[in-house]
């Protein structure tokens, strides 16, 4: 998955596939204490999502994707910042679904503005790998060029946990 996506702007939202089509989403749950920012980009779309703000969780449902991955390789990729207008690091999830296969990496391609902090990516309600950047632990060993891949149960949603 390129990490790097150009993708025009604009005002128009993404199309939601019927329940039948759904493949995957990504579900964002930032147990820090200090708010994120987030947007999305995938070949679904022809533009780049308007940022949303996601504080601080009591609980585990989060923030998730309306702009679903089918099993047709499209990569997602949901971009996380610590300022609303995404200047500086930004911190990377991307995965995409082909031949029923989960393809799914997290980036500091574009920096990592949440070193410090426990970072973590699974397939909810899986055997598949478990992504896990530790607290100060540099992106070696945890984070692209490393990509998991998992035969999952279609529906199983990738999940990112911040903190």
């Amino acid at each position: 998955m390129n990490s790097r996506l150009r993708v025009p702007t604009s005002d128009k939202p993404p199309k939601v596939p019927p329940p039948s089509a759904r493949a995957i989403s990504a579900v964002i749950t930032n147990n820090c204490p200090f708010n994120i920012y987030l947007n999305t980009a995938s070949c679904l779309t022809n533009y780049a999502s308007p940022s949303s703000l996601l504080r601080p969780s009591t609980s585990t449902t989060g923030w998730t994707n309306m702009t679903y991955a089918l099993n047709d390789n499209c990569g997602h990729t949901i971009k996380l910042s610590r300022t609303l207008d995404f200047e500086g690091e930004i911190y990377q999830i991307e995965y995409s679904v082909d031949k029923g296969i989960v393809w799914y990496n997290l980036s500091a391609i574009d920096g990592d503005p949440f070193w410090e902090v426990q970072r973590a990516l699974e397939v909810q309600g899986s055997q598949c790998e478990r992504l896990v950047c530790e607290a100060g632990e540099n992106e070696v060993g945890c984070a692209w060029p490393l990509m998991a891949d998992c035969r999952a149960r279609m529906g199983n949603d990738v999940r990112f946990v911040l903190c």
